[in-house]
């Protein structure tokens, strides 16, 4: 089965990838298998994201419906109800969904109608929303099923305590360059700036994320 969700974060904090994370560690005590995660980009120019617009999609072995009930209380516990543009999706499939639904959610728009029918039409699928659901359900709970993707590059993240959600970054900016000087080729790294301008793998608000568990990029979608 696969399990999609987008859309609990907000430009104040939170990221989708951390519930996903959280998400996993949960499905694996409950004894569901985790077979792989990935994080799947989508438009950046869909003026309903809520900050990047990339979902998740974890596929997994076992019981469907304990799968849906543990990730329906991950986000209700963990996303940014508060925050007005916050809406977010959950899609939990055992079969697969038409991967032209993903090509229309990178290259174009979708609509609420859309997503339902085509979880519909799959036979089965189990689908919550909160809020509107605009743009979980669209753009990525969905889509994040869907996709299918050949060709992939791994992102790497570490996330802060759940008690340090403002704190100051403790990341010494100096190992992520000695990093890149004894990996680079053939593992490309993340600073991609001068040694004396801030790291672009720090976030600028106050996500979870200490630096940017481990979800799969799709290089051709950003």
């Amino acid at each position: 089965m696969r399990i999609g969700i987008d859309d609990t974060d907000s430009p104040a904090g939170m990221c989708t990838t951390y519930l996903g994370a959280v998400l996993i560690h949960r499905l694996r005590e409950s004894g569901i298998r985790v077979t792989g995660q990935r994080l799947v980009r989508l438009n950046p120019n869909v003026i309903y994201k809520t900050r990047g617009n990339a979902a998740i999609c974890i596929e997994a072995e076992g019981d469907a419906d304990e799968a849906f009930r543990i990730a329906s209380a991950c986000i209700e516990e963990l996303a940014e109800f508060d925050e007005e543009k916050t809406n977010p999706g959950l899609v939990v499939a055992e079969k697969k969904l038409p991967v032209s639904f993903y090509h229309q959610a990178v290259t174009g728009f979708c609509t609420i109608e859309e997503a339902e029918a085509v979880c519909h039409a799959a036979g089965g699928a189990r689908v919550k929303k909160w809020k509107n659901g605009r743009g979980g359900i669209i753009g990525g709970a969905t889509a994040g099923i869907a996709a299918e993707q050949a060709d992939m590059t791994w992102e790497l993240l570490a996330y802060r305590d759940h008690t340090d959600k403002g704190g100051e970054r403790t990341v010494e900016t100096e190992s992520l360059f000695r990093a890149e000087e004894k990996t680079f080729p053939p593992i490309p790294g993340t600073p991609w700036t001068q040694k004396t301008t801030a790291s672009s793998v720090f976030p600028p608000i106050p996500p979870p994320i200490r630096s940017s568990s481990a979800f799969a990029e799709n290089p051709r979608n950003g």
